[in-house]
Parts: structure tokens; C-alpha cells; sequence
């Protein structure tokens, strides 16, 4: 595995970050030309210095959510809502892809609180899609999944691809599960990463991000999100609990890196209480550790499809 030094990362304790055996480039040969020329359209980002996080960031991110949605059995014309989709529009790519020219994606998020000015729908999302000729196939909302705007019955499929995280605790996911059973007319489709590693670069992954809730909880915002990744049992349970008739579900494995877990010390240095702080850095400095010597690594994605 290569690596390369950085001293702007040691300052932060990482002064090492891994590179994929093989490069985005390379593994664009294994997909199909009509997928290869939507990545093409993604554009190279130079990242803040104190970060792991590759130029090609979208371009990965992106690949992973086309090889999940897959699992979904989308058709070509199909109107679908997506939920949490995020400002950056990964998951949102891969569907307008999968519904072709004829489907449509509503792609919705509870952004309410980004300012006019710093709204990402208006810069990353939107540039996105456009980029890739997508952006006719997706209609943007700002709304929370807890309350969907649409009547009973209305989609052909609703989503959310790594958007369980996001929520604020079990309750309120199973409040969003419920009305996406509402508003489709037989299923949905959830993705969320599991807890489950096979490798040390997994584990890598896991061991940073599961300080996320614990740095969040310790600044009082209980509602940002970041919740520990659930076992396939616990969405299985919380889908039952939102009231799908039917969950069936596959743990895939992705089998390529992650950046997204890092985040830097200075967000801890916010917490107010010494001891808590304290031991979030020990956690933090260890995490960092195995994220030099090992990498990153998606662990194994849970996919569950329910039905109404």
C-alpha cells in the first residue's frame, strides 16, 4: 500500500494517509463506458491540507452509491424519492442514473437552516448534476423526512442511501421509515453502513468514526446526527417498528476506500468539560493511529428493502 508524507497532516497527528492499490482511473476500465463518462464529469477537488480526504473524493463516493443502488432493481422510468440526500449529491447521481431519461428523482434533505447565501443546493448539488447532464432528472426539496409533503402512494420507490446516520436517534428514523412506507406505492430501499469489520482498515474506519456521537453528545447537539452505525438485526427492527409488512436484507461489501470518517482534533478542543475532552483526544489519537498504519475502508453496506 502506498503512502505519502505530509507535515501539514503531522501537525494534527496524521502524518501518513494510505492510497488505493489502485487509482479511480484503473477502475473505471471494470465499469460500463456509460457510467465511466458520468464520473469523468466529476471534477477534481483540491482538499483543505489537514484532512485524508483525496481530490477524487466524489468521484469514489459516487462509484460506491451506483454499486449499492444496483441492489435496489430500479427501472428505467421509475419516479422515486430520495431522502437525506446530502449537498453533494452522491447518491442522488446514481439514481438519476438508474431512473434514465424518462424517470425522475425528487431528492430531498431538511436543510433549513443553511442561509440563502450558503446554501448548498445552489453550488455543490446543483454543479454537480449539471456537470453530468443529470440535472433534468432531479427536482431538489428542503423538507423533513418526518413529515413528507406528498400524498399516500405517490412513488414508485423511496431511498435512503446512507442517510440512517444522519438521524438524531432510533425514534426518529423510525418515524421517517414510516412515512416513506406511506408515500410509495409497495417499497423501500435503505443503505446504511454496518458496524461489521473484516479488516484492519475497516476497523480503522469504525474506531474514528464512532467518536463522532460522543464529541457531538459532549457539545450538547444531540440533534446533528452521526449515530454509531446499526447491525442488520436493529434496522430489520426498526423497519418492523415503522410498520413494513416484509424487510428483507444483504450485507454487501463495497471493497474499496473510505475517507469520510476523519475529522480534525480541533473540533474536540470545542468541548467545554476537561475530562471528557481529555479522553475523546486519547480515543481520537488512537483512532489516528490505526488510520496510518492500516488506511480506510467501507466496511460491509446493509441494504434493506421493505415492503408496505
Amino acid at each position: 500500500m502506498k503512502r505519502f508524507r505530509s507535515s501539514t497532516l503531522g501537525k494534527c497527528g496524521l502524518s501518513r494517509i494510505h492510497i488505493p492499490r489502485r487509482g479511480i482511473k484503473e477502475v473505471w476500465q471494470s465499469i460500463p463506458l456509460e457510467l465511466r463518462r458520468v464520473l469523468q464529469c466529476i471534477p477534481i477537488v483540491e482538499m483543505p491540507p489537514y484532512t485524508t480526504l483525496p481530490p477524487d473524493l466524489s468521484r469514489w463516493e459516487i462509484l460506491e452509491r451506483f454499486k449499492i443502488v444496483k441492489h435496489a432493481r430500479i427501472a428505467k422510468g421509475s419516479i422515486i424519492l430520495e431522502i437525506c440526500c446530502g449537498p453533494q449529491a452522491f447518491s442522488t447521481m446514481a439514481l438519476a442514473f438508474a431512473v434514465g431519461s424518462t424517470g425522475k428523482v425528487t431528492a430531498m434533505d431538511n436543510m433549513a437552516n443553511w442561509t440563502r447565501e450558503n446554501n448548498p443546493w445552489n453550488t455543490r448539488f446543483l454543479a454537480t448534476l449539471k456537470g453530468a447532464k443529470l440535472d433534468r432528472r432531479v427536482d431538489p426539496l428542503i423538507t423533513d423526512a418526518r413529515k413528507i409533503p406528498f400524498p399516500n402512494d405517490c412513488f414508485g420507490l423511496v431511498t435512503c442511501i446512507h442517510g440512517v446516520r444522519s438521524f438524531e436517534d432510533r425514534n426518529a428514523i423510525v418515524v421517517a421509515m414510516r412515512e416513506m412506507l406511506r408515500v410509495t406505492k409497495k417499497r423501500i430501499f435503505v443503505a446504511e453502513t454496518s458496524p461489521y469489520a473484516e479488516n484492519k482498515a475497516q476497523e480503522a474506519h469504525l474506531a474514528m468514526y464512532n467518536l463522532r456521537r460522543p464529541v457531538f453528545l459532549a457539545q450538547d447537539k444531540k440533534k446533528v446526527g452521526d449515530i454509531h452505525y446499526l447491525k442488520e438485526e436493529e434496522l430489520k427492527d426498526l423497519a418492523k417498528k415503522a410498520g413494513a409488512s416484509k424487510v428483507k436484507t444483504k450485507l454487501v461489501r463495497v471493497n474499496q476506500p473510505h475517507h469520510l470518517a476523519f475529522f480534525p482534533i480541533s473540533v474536540i478542543d470545542k468541548v467545554s468539560d476537561e475530562k471528557v475532552k481529555l479522553k475523546l483526544k486519547k480515543k481520537w489519537f488512537e483512532a489516528v493511529k490505526l488510520l496510518e498504519k492500516y488506511g480506510e475502508e467501507y466496511p460491509p453496506v446493509i441494504t434493506m428493502t421493505c415492503w408496505k
